[in-house]
């Protein structure tokens, strides 16, 4: 589970143990936690790390300046090695049913696994959040010609072959997700999925 951070809201990593402990008891008892922390004012404290490998290892990462989500993630994962590499934000917004749907997509042959909100997951974000998504993902469906209008989901799954890929994105900012599918849909040799997600109740977003 790589997960990309600038700063850290309290209560944080309650949600992570929470979604370790439920990976374990769907059977995936080898989880390993890799915060990639962009820059953040104040590191979290060690003892808050503890916490978190009583039910998962652990990997800090810590950048000192704030490069973006993309250059995070890439910082998270390039030195990992695993079977499967979940990508996810920190605050949790997917149900852990979202994440075992990509683990299962990847474990019936993708190499790479993109969750993906219909219109009616939008109603839970902002309004501004709401406006500039719609204007995105016409243009998306529009003038790229993308199978589906949401790339900016924080939610991905990838295998080696798609880990591959992955490192082969520049984009520093929150765009490399639109740069990774790019990537991804032009090369035929990977295997590759959308996964429909849903939103968990009371998800607080920023605007």
């Amino acid at each position: 589970l790589i997960f990309p951070c600038n700063n850290f809201q309290t209560g944080w990593e309650d949600k992570i143990i929470q979604l370790t402990e439920e990976l374990i008891k769907n059977n995936h008892p080898a989880v390993k936690v890799i915060i990639a922390d962009d820059g953040s004012s104040t590191p979290p404290d060690i003892k808050i790390l503890n916490k978190i490998e009583k039910t998962a290892a652990v990997t800090y990462l810590r950048i000192e300046n704030n490069t973006g989500k993309g250059n995070a993630l890439r910082e998270g994962i390039k030195n990992t090695n695993a079977g499967f590499y979940i990508l996810t934000d920190i605050d949790l917004p997917y149900s852990t049913e979202c994440i075992l749907n990509e683990i299962e997509g990847l474990k019936k042959g993708n190499d790479v696994v993109f969750g993906y909100r219909e219109k009616a997951e939008f109603k839970k974000t902002p309004l501004s959040r709401r406006i500039i998504s719609r204007a995105y993902g016409w243009w998306i469906k529009n003038i790229f010609h993308y199978p589906v209008g949401d790339t900016q989901c924080g939610l991905k799954g990838m295998n080696e072959k798609g880990k591959e890929i992955f490192m082969k994105t520049s984009v520093k900012t929150f765009l490399y997700d639109l740069e990774f599918i790019k990537l991804v849909l032009r090369n035929k040799n990977i295997k590759h999925q959308f996964v429909k997600v849903q939103l968990r109740d009371k998800v607080q977003f920023s605007r």
